[in-house]
């Protein structure tokens, strides 16, 4: 029996435009969605104001704010051929709430022969710059190139904002490090350990005083550190002991804060509490915060532990303030 003759080249011809037209896909690539993210690499703020297209739960998300190094996912619907689109518009706000430039992102979704379903998008920004195209899944909005920031230490809620968003926040495509300055041998100002208590009497009083003792292990953005508070190492911590370690060769101490009771004579008239000055080791360095296009330095920022090289200076002393019958407390 001769089998009939199959004109390959006619056979190509007629299923070429099938394959173009996405009817032609791997299994279940029709009816199904693909995700997207948008990350902010930028040292602003991006909002999401609207989103229009194929977009699963669409006009669910305007509203969603992505700080700097936050990323926020979009998943595109497609319809039976395989095939969806959508756009987002976002306004670019400043550090206060201003807005001052914006982004637009265009998201496909379009059937490949074999293959499922493929990536493609674009994307404009009036601030910086931002990455899209065939096969990107992360489209980033950026700073422009070189762009450098210093924030004084003058400002250390500001510098400790930035860390925490950066650097103490999960894996969000931020580089930090510490570039380790300098190392003294100092002691604290005289600060107070306990509560005060005033005597408005005339005569005196004897009174228990809970006084805490040890030296907390201290940043100057106001985090610590002790043995027995089961506090979590921060990062500023982590990098701070290792340069430590590795510039001046030895650990970074940290002290078992305990409350004592410890009892004294209030004098008539007079309000007391108790103080110290406790011997400390301090670290001073600049961190180094890479994001995409942009390094942010936080200068000065210092990291205060205890010393065990010097001896306890002074211990406790009381602190009193004297008033008379006329402005005393009543």
């Amino acid at each position: 029996m001769r089998l009939p003759t199959i004109n390959i080249k006619a056979l190509i011809a007629t299923l070429a435009p099938l394959v173009v037209a996405g009817a032609i896909l791997a299994p279940n690539a029709a009816a199904n969605t693909l995700g997207f993210r948008v990350t902010n690499w930028s040292t602003h703020q991006l909002v999401l104001t609207k989103e229009t297209g194929s977009f699963e739960a669409p006009g669910t998300k305007p509203g969603v704010m992505l700080w700097p190094g936050d990323s926020y996912g979009f998943e595109v619907g497609t319809d039976g051929q395989g095939h969806g689109a959508g756009d987002l518009y976002f306004d670019i706000l400043a550090e206060d709430g201003h807005q001052i430039g914006t982004y637009h992102a265009t998201l496909y979704v379009r059937p490949r022969a074999f293959q499922g379903l493929g990536r493609d998008s674009s994307c404009q920004v009036s601030v910086g710059q931002c990455t899209a195209g065939p096969g990107v899944e992360n489209l980033k909005v950026l700073d422009p190139a070189g762009t450098k920031n210093t924030i004084p230490a003058k400002e250390a809620q500001v510098q400790a904002k930035w860390f925490k968003q950066l650097c103490d926040n999960g894996d969000n495509g931020a580089t930090c490090w510490l570039d380790l300055m300098s190392e003294v041998h100092t002691f604290t100002a005289l600060h107070q350990v306990s509560g005060a208590y005033g005597n408005w009497t005339d005569h005196s009083a004897t009174h228990t005083f809970e006084v805490e003792k040890g030296t907390k292990t201290t940043d100057s953005w106001g985090g610590e550190l002790t043995v027995s508070g089961g506090f979590k190492l921060s990062e500023v911590f982590k990098l701070f002991e290792v340069e430590i370690k590795a510039k001046y060769d030895h650990e970074v101490a940290v002290s078992d804060v305990v409350k004592e009771g410890i009892e004294a004579e209030v004098p008539p008239f007079t309000r007391m509490y108790f103080a110290t000055i406790n011997p400390i080791i301090r670290d001073t360095g600049t961190f180094h915060i890479t994001l995409g296009n942009t390094e942010i330095l936080l200068p000065d920022v210092t990291l205060d532990s205890p010393d065990p090289s010097q001896g306890g200076f002074p211990e406790y002393r009381p602190v009193e303030s004297r008033c008379t019958l006329t402005d005393c407390p009543t």
